[in-house]
């Protein structure tokens, strides 16, 4: 492939750094140098000794006790231990007469005496400090092999990028073969147009049961689209979706969808979901404003606006006024008004489309299922024109309010429609239906 023949040319011949590593590390070393037991005790011929102390001190002792029986010809010569004197050579009262003269006497027993030899002290010694200096020879002996490798660092680190760059290539590669993915198409105009585009994440937790759908984008007309329809019905799943779409295409990969044409984008704005600092002050309001005034503010010709809900977070009249201004306000750019999906449930955005060509009204269709009590049944299909219903009723119901609460809602809702007094139109209510009796639960204070 063109475009890793060149990465694989960058990664050199690393055989010798390899057989250094194997030569130098134990197979599995432990996560701690403090451990001991990283370097392979065979690489040096002090650390090999180190190790044999501290696992084959016994018998280095074993040998050392019957070499003094066979040079003393004290048959019952024994070599102890005790943690006042350390190791001693322990002989009855009956071969006292027999101890050499290099034996120097350490303790007077009932039985007999003990005596220690240079022989004996010297091999107590590398034992008591076999493990300090075992850990510090392979502390050395692993910063000396850092030394080697820190010798070839810049090879290193253009291998480790070039690898790296294998590695996303055909990761991306293998998932566009595996998942039917389209090559994207760039162009010099601000567009965004995709055919059948499909949520990467969505799709693939869902498969064939997610719903591909359409995005027009263009320069003259197309290039402000409100987005309205029901509540759960995906216009959050579309808007994302767009987004991911772009940044997989602008990083070089494949797409999901059948087709996709792009101009290249400076920037992706969002405002979505919900969020505060009450810490600063900063309320969750005022944090959406926050967000929306940055991209009117930073957003160019190239960049894509995906705004999802604003002013939902006030009082309807102020929401709806700040939500059509900010729309106007990216519209009247003319020239320089960016690529924006903006969905909304203030339906009476939608008449902008009668005063800029810019401006198309899509939605995500729904229809009223009277055998379920008037629940909504999604399509998810993104369509032309506009929504004058949001299902809010119908999807607080599927979330499990108490019917007594989705029936007085129902009735505001009835009463509202086409009047905008709510004191006169819908008296409020002086009592309330009892409470219903909650659900049972188990508590862990029964187990």
């Amino acid at each position: 492939m063109p475009a890793i023949a060149p990465l694989l040319r960058q990664v050199g011949d690393f055989d010798s750094m390899r057989d250094d590593l194997n030569a130098t590390l134990v197979e599995d070393p432990p996560a701690q140098m403090s451990d001991g037991g990283v370097i392979r005790p065979e690489s040096d011929p002090e650390l090999s000794e180190c190790v044999a102390l501290r696992t084959d001190a016994r018998s280095r002792l074993s040998a050392l006790e019957q070499r003094e029986r066979e040079r003393t010809g004290i048959k019952t010569l024994k070599i102890k231990y005790a943690s006042t004197f350390g190791y001693a050579i322990e002989i009855g009262k009956s071969y006292t007469g027999s101890v050499p003269e290099d034996y120097v006497r350490k303790q007077t027993l009932t039985t007999g005496e003990r005596y220690v030899t240079p022989e004996l002290k010297d091999l107590e010694l590398a034992i008591s400090t076999a493990q300090a200096r075992q850990e510090r020879l392979e502390q050395r002996l692993f910063n000396a092999m850092l030394e080697r490798i820190a010798a070839r660092a810049d090879e290193l680190s253009s291998a480790a990028g070039a690898v790296a760059q294998v590695d996303v290539l055909s990761s991306l590669a293998q998932c566009a073969a595996e998942r039917g993915y389209a090559r994207p198409a760039f162009v010099e105009e601000s567009v965004v147009a995709i055919e059948d585009g499909r949520h990467p994440v969505m799709e693939a937790v869902l498969h064939a049961n997610f719903v591909p759908n359409d995005l027009h984008l263009r320069a003259v007309e197309h290039r402000f689209i409100l987005l309205t329809g029901p509540n759960m019905g995906g216009k959050s799943t579309y808007l994302r979706q767009a987004g991911l779409l772009t940044i997989m295409a602008q990083i070089g990969s494949f797409v999901p969808a059948k087709s996709m044409k792009l101009g290249v984008v400076d920037r992706i704005f969002t405002r979505i979901g919900a969020g505060d600092d009450l810490a600063s002050g900063q309320s969750t309001f005022y944090m959406e404003m926050a967000e929306a005034a940055n991209i009117l503010r930073r957003s160019t010709l190239r960049s894509l606006l995906l705004i999802d809900e604003v002013g939902r977070g006030t009082g309807t009249l102020d929401g709806l006024a700040i939500a059509q201004a900010i729309c106007e306000f990216l519209v009247g750019l003319e020239e320089q008004s960016p690529l924006v999906l903006f969905a909304t449930h203030f339906h009476e955005l939608c008449a902008l489309a009668e005063h800029w060509n810019v401006v198309a009204n899509y939605h995500i269709t729904a229809v009223e299922n009277t055998a379920r009590g008037g629940a909504p049944v999604f399509s998810h299909r993104v369509q032309p024109g506009s929504s004058s219903r949001s299902f809010g009723i119908e999807v607080a119901r599927m979330a499990g309010l108490p019917d007594a609460v989705i029936e007085r809602a129902q009735e505001i809702a009835d009463a509202l429609s086409g009047e905008a007094d709510i004191e006169t139109r819908v008296p409020l209510r002086k009592k309330m239906p009892k409470r219903p009796e909650p659900e049972r639960q188990l508590s862990f204070l029964q187990h």
